[in-house]
């Protein structure tokens, strides 16, 4: 005999296995789009900007960035490249591409994921072997940034020692910035984060929306400059007998503090001014 319910069980068939087919597409689908999000998340990198020709690069450590772009700076000038040798204006400015209009240069380190910051083998590892930060013919590199490609909580600097500023010619009186925004910033450093040169005139040291897991903040020059430690949160844990941040300036140059904003816990010590 006929049965008149067949036809409409078969339909509710196939719409329930539509259904299923639909659900491990959007399944799929869905997976598909998480997987270049989660391997860019894990990616770890540094970039370079402000030397033309690698601004692009992706450098997965320090070194590899230093090897790249040390022999760039090597062929900027015909002697002592890599001390205190000089160069033409058009030279300097076709290599540092992103200047002020005093002709100063200025380099940015963009940190993905977890780099490490490491000169016990790399001598001058900021400025990538030049040891000064005068070329001649009024032109500087003497800015510095270090910032977090997506920010504090996912991009971090390992800092595993001082971070050696380049020097500068005595009598010039300018100023070497560095900062650093928008990282987690840790390692065992012995003087913590701590940028230093044994010869410059002045510093200006901005520390911006950073966390500072295990590390301190030391200035211990003799300079004068503007320090600003801003919306930060310093968590000394693992830290024995640390100031948070120790600061010491000029005795006769004026050095202009502000810290401001910080959540700072578990050092032995806070702030030494």
């Amino acid at each position: 005999k006929h049965n008149p319910t067949c036809g409409k069980n078969k339909k509710e068939e196939r719409f329930i296995l539509m259904k299923k087919l639909l659900s491990v597409a959007l399944a799929f689908l869905m997976l598909a789009v998480m997987l270049p999000v989660t391997a860019m998340a894990e990616e770890n990198y540094v970039m370079i900007s402000g030397i033309t020709g690698v601004e692009n690069e992706k450098y997965d450590s320090f070194e590899a960035a230093y090897n790249a772009i040390k022999p760039k700076l090597e062929a900027l000038c015909e002697s002592d490249a890599l001390g205190q040798g000089a160069t033409t204006a058009e030279k300097f400015d076709a290599l540092f591409f992103n200047r002020d209009e005093n002709g100063n240069a200025t380099l940015t380190y963009t940190i993905c994921g977890n780099i490490t910051y490491d000169e016990s083998t790399l001598n001058n590892l900021l400025t990538f072997g030049r040891r000064a930060s005068h070329y001649g013919n009024d032109r500087h590199l003497i800015n510095f940034k270090f910032v977090g490609a997506t920010g504090r909580d996912s991009d971090t600097l390992t800092v595993n020692s001082n971070i050696t500023l380049p020097y500068e010619w005595w009598g010039e009186k300018t100023t070497t910035s560095i900062s650093f925004e928008n990282l987690t910033i840790t390692g065992p450093a012995p003087n913590g984060l701590y940028p230093t040169q044994a010869y410059f005139d002045g510093i200006n040291f901005k520390v911006n929306n950073c966390k500072l897991e295990g590390i301190k903040i030391y200035h211990y020059n003799n300079v004068k400059g503007n320090i600003t430690f801003t919306n930060n949160i310093f968590d000394g844990t693992g830290t024995t007998d640390a100031y948070a941040v120790h600061l010491q300036g000029s005795a006769t140059e004026p050095l202009t503090i502000n810290i401001s904003n910080n959540i700072i816990s578990n050092y032995a010590r806070g702030i030494n001014i």
